[in-house]
């Protein structure tokens, strides 16, 4: 169990989100959404886990994958390159998808919030001896942001949670179905919050998108009665 924990911590935060930010900093932003869109949870599982994939279940991700696609190109004309920045962008999202799909191994003497929190804790202390490593030092933190910084923390923890919750208790082709609704609703805080218009593509992506969700749902019920 401790293992497995530390195996997660270490995929997710220490190597994916490491990998995310050189790929965020040396590629364009259409480019790493192109490559986030892509389903490597769903393959992983399929791989890694021997999950069935029917016909319906394609056809619900790639419905999904084409509505995440149409959100995160803005042209027509967007070229696609393939650069350092790329590769790491794609192997982020490997290990990203790994930490979630490894859940499926881990037993159930602890919650999902309990081992969220360890995993956060293994991840920041490794994440601050990289950091040292590298020399760049400690962070320099101001008092006034450090209420933000706990709020945002308990978000990381509430998200987390109930991420892994979903596919320890799903099959990992339907949890990254689920979780690709998390474009949908970050348009609908754009919304909200900042008063955005969704264009014409974003719209019909997120349309896919739930499309799909519901869809998926259909196909696991349909299953479960049989």
């Amino acid at each position: 169990e401790a293992s497995l924990l530390f195996f997660r911590a270490t995929t997710f935060y220490t190597i994916g989100t490491t990998l995310w930010g050189y790929a965020v900093l040396n590629a364009t932003y259409g480019n790493v959404a192109f490559i986030n869109a892509l389903p490597t949870g769903a393959i992983l599982g399929i791989i890694l886990l021997k999950e069935a994939i029917t016909p319906k279940k394609f056809l619900a991700l790639t419905i999904s994958c084409l509505g995440l696609i149409l959100i995160a190109i803005k042209s027509v004309t967007q070229s696609f390159t393939v650069g350092l920045g790329e590769i790491m962008a794609f192997l982020s999202q490997i290990f990203y998808s790994l930490s979630y799909v490894i859940r499926k191994k881990q037993s159930n003497r602890l919650n999902n919030a309990e081992s969220t929190i360890i995993i956060l804790g293994v991840s920041s202390f490794s994440l601050l001896l990289l950091s040292l490593l590298n020399g760049e030092g400690l962070p320099m933190i101001s008092i006034s942001i450090i209420p933000i910084i706990l709020i945002a923390g308990l978000a990381n923890i509430i998200m987390q949670s109930l991420i892994t919750y979903s596919f320890k208790n799903q099959e990992v082709l339907v949890a990254s179905n689920i979780l690709n609704l998390d474009t949908v609703f970050g348009i609908l805080i754009a919304i909200v919050l900042y008063h955005e218009i969704p264009t014409f593509r974003e719209t019909i992506g997120g349309i896919l998108i739930l499309t799909s969700a519901v869809y998926m749902k259909i196909i696991v019920s349909q299953t479960q009665e049989i």
